[in-house]
């Protein structure tokens, strides 16, 4: 797979995903589901670039995290969350054993 490094734009991280998809717009990093917080080890970043995801040779995988990373940001219930996060690991099996 290609490991898909951060992109930038005028000095303002873009999001990975949007940017995939065509779509310029800033990264919302911790308002983001797909954010991880960094720790001692790592520094906070988003969890579809750490797991190298070749995404595009994938459009279709976009768009449908990008629907994802929706229903997770609209959740109200921990129904509708937890929904949303099997869609989620259905669709990147490997982001499970991160988790």
């Amino acid at each position: 797979m290609d490991m898909v490094t951060c992109v930038e734009s005028n000095g303002v991280r873009l999001c990975h995903l949007q940017y995939r998809a065509g779509r310029i717009e800033p990264c919302r990093e911790t308002d983001c589901p797909f954010w991880e917080e960094g720790g001692a080890a790592l520094p906070g970043g988003c969890v579809l670039q750490r797991l190298d995801l070749d995404l595009d040779a994938t459009p279709s995988l976009v768009h449908a995290l990008l629907q994802v990373r929706r229903g997770l940001a609209q959740a109200v219930t921990t129904e509708d969350e937890r929904e949303a996060r099997s869609l989620f690991y259905r669709l990147v099996p490997a982001a499970r054993e991160d988790d």
